[in-house]
């Protein structure tokens, strides 16, 4: 196998990486929907002196969003609240500098929580909702002996007395914290209190939960993170949300939920978080342990119901609570190895000193995409070594090609071919394979690039130029109506003068294959279009590349480095330039 064909496979293998890693670990799980089945479970509490009592049964689904379920039983009625009873209820509002909480006195429950620093849309200006205002099912419900709280009617017991408030609306002040203790009682008479202690600069807050007396079967008190997710929800291919899990031996478990049906088996964590690539919801044990059930359930209209239940004791369960952007420093205040919920892949090794990097660039040019740029300049310069020695090794193996043509003429024995060719390689001081390794060994940070840019918050909704106002999505440009991959289209053109440029003495059907390799990428990213931000990555090195070997191949007198520094120069300009338009 000649020099040539080795670096077409290479680059072959190189695209079937990025493709199976994109199409198959990063795609979208195809779930069958299993027929939806309607039970009526009745919950049998025994009190002759009780007034009629309305509670829920979290198990009976409803049948349909906007209506809820009742059953007579022994003097007592048993109902799921509907969002509209949520809405319904007294609602108790806390204003942080980083959120602001809505919760309904009406189970207890968080009815909203919005992110104040982040947008639900680059194109508006909505506050991001990591819990909506709709569905039925809502975070923080305790469920205990078979019941839930979710019709419990709770009361303020008792709030921070410094804190700000206007009715019902508690307005944290910077550094300031703020207690909140709420009271309600289950049907079968168990008193309920719910305490939250928030922070105003942190996404974390506690929440506390006290029974007046031990569940009559002996089961522990159980806090539910829930979710609604509706049948028109569109998955991005990109940024699945999925289950993240640290167990008590600091192991990772990361769960799609296209791909979780039913219940997963009970597992003893640190923490469960629910989210996507840039923003989750975790609920922790502040001991480091505690049991949760996982669970995804089809509901008839076609919804979902997301659910994480995190047993505590008896009768007290203590947990801390994050809602907010997988950002490092949020992160790292918050504690808990929450920084695992951000998935850099199996190249993290790489990823997270090139987030690092990029993050360190911003803070001096102001601009995710000059970052990207100017992070990719110093990869190629690091890289340089290996970039020369691959095109010297393909160089000399181009050079040698007539005498290995005189050779295969003359000598029919393939052994003897194979053996004259290796004594003709240390003769002339040939590596066969120093052109392939050193492009095997450049995967790696590509792909440490590729999940540190796919990962990372900071890049969405990051303005870089023109059209391009969000580098963690595809960008286009709208001609005619007609959208355009401006940067998808300018990559493939930067590929193809790559292939121009690599040393080759392929015969012309092997030309041809490689000629097409460019074409064959760009219409991969257009068909599964790439954010902007890694399409920008790959534009600048490819462009880079090519003058690196340009500068190798040529015979005037021009050094690599000094080529590798002018043309990053250059590059860096017009990135800048574009800024300014």
């Amino acid at each position: 196998m000649n020099e040539e064909r080795k670096a077409a496979i290479a680059i072959f293998l190189s695209i079937i990486v990025i493709f199976v890693y994109t199409n198959v670990f990063m795609a979208p799980q195809v779930v069958v929907e299993q027929a939806p089945t309607t039970t009526t479970q009745q919950q049998n509490v025994s009190s002759s002196s009780k007034p009629a009592v309305v509670l829920n049964n979290s198990t009976t689904p409803s049948s349909s969003p906007s209506s809820s379920l009742e059953v007579v039983t022994d003097n007592i009625v048993v109902k799921n609240p509907t969002h509209e009873d949520y809405l319904a209820s007294k609602i108790i509002t806390v204003i942080t500098n980083v959120a602001e909480i809505k919760i309904s006195s009406l189970g207890g429950r968080l009815l909203s929580y919005k992110l104040k620093e982040y947008k639900e849309n680059v194109s508006d200006d909505t506050h991001l909702e990591m819990v909506k205002s709709s569905g039925m099912h809502l975070p923080l419900g305790v469920f205990l002996s078979g019941l839930n709280d979710s019709s419990v009617t709770y009361s303020i017991e008792g709030v921070s007395s410094s804190v700000k408030h206007s009715a019902n609306t508690f307005y944290l002040a910077p550094g300031q914290e703020f207690s909140l203790n709420l009271k309600g009682m289950l049907a079968n008479g168990i008193a309920i209190n719910k305490k939250f202690k928030f922070n105003a600069e942190s996404y974390l807050f506690d929440f506390d939960v006290l029974s007046s007396a031990a569940s009559p079967d002996g089961s522990s008190i159980e806090v539910e993170w829930a979710e609604d997710q509706p049948s028109d929800y569109e998955s991005n291919r990109y940024n699945l949300k999925s289950f993240v899990s640290l167990d008590t031996k600091d192991s990772v478990e990361r769960e799609d939920v296209a791909g979780v049906e039913e219940a997963l088996p009970e597992m003893l964590v640190k923490w469960t978080s629910l989210g996507d690539n840039y923003f989750t919801s975790a609920i922790i044990s502040p001991k480091l342990s505690t049991a949760v059930k996982i669970s995804s359930t089809q509901k008839e209209n076609g919804d979902k119901y997301l659910s994480v239940k995190a047993k505590g004791e008896s009768q007290i369960a203590n947990f801390k609570i994050y809602v907010g952007p997988k950002e490092q420093n949020a992160l790292g205040a918050a504690g808990f190895d929450l920084m695992k919920t951000i998935d850099l892949g199996w190249c993290a090794l790489f990823g997270r000193p090139l987030l690092g990097a990029i993050n360190f660039c911003y803070s001096i040019f102001g601009n995710y995409g000059l970052a990207i740029i100017f992070v990719t300049l110093l990869i190629k310069l690091f890289l340089l070594p290996l970039t020369k020695k691959s095109f010297i090794s393909m160089k000399a193996m181009q050079d040698i090609q007539p005498e290995m043509k005189a050779l295969r003429e003359r000598v029919k024995d393939p052994a003897q071919v194979q053996q004259e060719m290796l004594a003709m390689y240390k003769r002339k001081g040939v590596n066969p394979m120093g052109g392939c390794l050193p492009m095997f060994l450049q995967i790696p940070v590509f792909l440490g690039m590729y999940n540190a840019l796919q990962s990372s918050i900071y890049l969405r909704h990051a303005d870089f130029a023109l059209w391009i106002n969000d580098l963690s999505a595809p960008e286009h440009l709208e001609i005619l109506g007609i959208p355009v991959p401006v940067m998808v289209l300018l990559m493939g053109g930067s590929m193809f003068l790559q292939t121009l440029t690599t040393p080759t003495s392929a015969d012309p059907n092997q030309k041809k294959i490689m000629y097409m390799m460019p074409i064959m990428f760009t219409i991969m990213f257009v068909i599964f279009p790439f954010p902007s931000g890694l399409v920008l990555y790959w534009l600048v090195n490819n462009t880079i590349t090519f003058i690196q070997q340009y500068a190798l191949r040529t015979e005037r007198n021009i050094h690599p480095y000094r080529a590798t520094f002018a043309a990053g120069a250059i590059v860096f300009a017009i990135g800048y330039v574009v800024t300014l338009l």
